[in-house]
């Protein structure tokens, strides 16, 4: 479904906006106690979502795209969500690493499986 009076900017905010709900909503199965750390959870990976998108925009209308970043972003999210329910969370540095990580093995895995180099993808800042 395409909505032709969308900017891609707009588009490219309403789907980012929606995996953080997706994110959000979760985060009322997590206990009490532990909101907190999971406040700070999602708003980092808001970031990091909103800046992969913002990236890979030109490759939102292919499939494998999304198989690509959603599966590597379920494991993102498991690994580094096992460190905020288990333990205090991450540091900032470590929760950075963490996302420069995620972002380099999506990078690469794009670059082998649908061809897209620097050059496709936007990242400024």
């Amino acid at each position: 479904m395409r909505l032709p009076h969308l900017s891609d900017r707009t588009r490219l905010i309403l789907t980012a906006l929606v995996l953080v709900i997706v994110l959000t909503v979760s985060g009322v199965l997590i206990p009490e106690k532990l909101q907190g750390k999971w406040l700070r959870f999602v708003v980092l990976t808001a970031f990091l979502i909103w800046y992969e998108l913002k990236a890979y925009w030109k490759l939102r209308k292919s499939a494998r795209f999304w198989m690509i970043f959603l599966s590597l972003l379920a494991v993102y999210s498991v690994w580094v969500g096992h460190f905020f329910y288990t333990k205090n969370g991450l540091s900032l540095v470590s929760f950075v690493l963490a996302g420069t990580a995620q972002f380099f093995c999506t990078a690469m895995l794009v670059y082998w499986l649908l061809g897209a180099g620097p050059a496709d993808v936007d990242l400024n800042f």
